[in-house]
């Protein structure tokens, strides 16, 4: 058997009852059946195909001992739990993935927005975006651009699919290697038990959620409408001090355990600006909170980030772009000219080789976080970008005419 984030179920839907809050437990799955020891005493408990919850107050509990794994997953995998609503506990509180789906690999949090002034039983003509974080963020990033891509009038007023990636936000990580396919399949596969498997999607993406938005685009090319990439990984990538040795077995697990307290403030390094004085430095401190929140509260985050180091493609990708820029859809590209992750200067040129028809949009005084530092400037394009592209799709203006928007 394999051991995976501990959730127990019953009909069918996650628990949240306040009595599970204190208890730690161990789960087994091996297809349908999940075995739940609490407290000395088995439970049996029996799943059927994909779970899903909305409850009030949405939980996710222990994650297992993992024995029998690697060494390097016993010491990455976080025993500790989440709690989903916690008041003003968690920095996301205002905005976070609070609906749970069963996949393959694992729990996956996911949130489905939808404009407010659409009449239900015209929901399912609205066209959708899916927002893919970055490497060591979660769906809060994209709590003010969903608002607009959803309810403003100058943009394309549609559905948009938040969720977040295993070892992320409030999906648990259970020691799977993290690859490229794994996350396109995660995807993909969240897009197919939510009903949206043959509709065609636009995927805005951040940092490694580029990539992730590339490879989707690679393996279902009849399903990507667009892409907006925003500080795309793949091509030139500047590590952390350490990430060499990251990589190194054994080694690279006993750093990430050290840099558990200092992790967070590493960060800083997306910024170009990071002063206190600077008027998003409440965001900066959000996104530093957040990612302290998510290691001491994400199971797996740590050594989901750690496999994410030694597994998956964060420069090198030039051929797969290449070949994704051939095919003709509607691609637009934000770069900050002072990012110190992925250098503007040696990756402005290569991404422009790649995507020769896209809409490459530089930016001045910007580094890698430029939904923070330079929001109204990539959030306008984004808007007028996706409106047209829906407009012109949908023979101008059908779908606002036809709802009375």
């Amino acid at each position: 058997m394999s051991e995976d984030p501990a959730i127990e179920t019953d009909n069918n839907v996650i628990s949240n009852e306040e009595s599970v809050r204190e208890n730690f437990y161990d789960r087994n799955i091996n297809d349908d059946k999940i075995i739940v020891v609490r407290n000395g005493k088995t439970f049996e408990k029996r799943l059927a195909g994909y779970k899903e919850s909305t409850p009030s107050v949405p939980e996710l509990l222990k994650m297992s001992q993992n024995k029998g794994k690697s060494f390097a997953q016993r010491v990455m995998a976080s025993i500790r739990g989440i709690n989903i609503n916690d008041g003003d506990q968690s920095p996301d509180n205002d905005f976070c993935a609070n609906t749970f789906m069963k996949l393959t690999h694992g729990i996956t949090a996911y949130r489905l927005l939808e404009p407010a002034l659409v009449p239900d039983e015209l929901m399912d003509k609205l066209p959708l975006i899916v927002c893919l974080h970055g490497l060591t963020t979660a769906s809060y990033m994209w709590a003010d651009l969903s608002d607009l891509l959803m309810n403003c009038d100058h943009g394309p007023q549609c559905r948009v699919l938040c969720f977040d990636f295993y070892g992320h936000g409030r999906s648990p990580w259970n020691g799977v290697t993290v690859s490229l396919d794994l996350l396109v399949t995660q995807t993909k596969e969240l897009l197919d038990v939510l009903g949206f498997t043959d509709k065609q999607v636009a995927l805005i993406g951040y940092d490694y959620g580029c990539n992730i938005a590339v490879g989707f685009a690679a393996k279902y090319p009849d399903l990507c409408l667009s892409l907006s990439l925003i500080s795309p990984t793949g091509i030139k990538y500047k590590p952390l001090d350490k990430e060499k040795m990251y990589k190194r077995k054994y080694i690279g697990e006993y750093l990430m355990i050290r840099s558990k307290k200092s992790f967070a403030n590493q960060q800083l390094r997306d910024f170009y600006n990071f002063d206190r004085s600077t008027i998003f430095y409440p965001y900066i401190r959000k996104h530093v909170t957040m990612v302290q929140w998510q290691i001491d509260n994400t199971p797996g985050y740590l050594g989901c980030i750690l496999s994410a180091y030694r597994h998956f493609p964060l420069k090198g990708m030039e051929e797969l772009y290449s070949a994704v820029g051939r095919y003709p859809r509607k691609v637009q590209i934000f770069w900050g000219k002072n990012d110190a992750i992925c250098p503007f200067k040696k990756c402005i040129h290569r991404i422009e080789e790649c995507f020769p028809n896209a809409e490459v949009i530089d930016i001045d005084e910007a580094g890698h976080q430029l939904l923070v530092e330079k929001f109204d400037s990539v959030a306008s394009e984004i808007l007028g970008f996706h409106k047209k592209l829906y407009e012109e799709k949908f023979n101008n203006d059908i779908i606002v005419d036809d709802f009375g928007i």
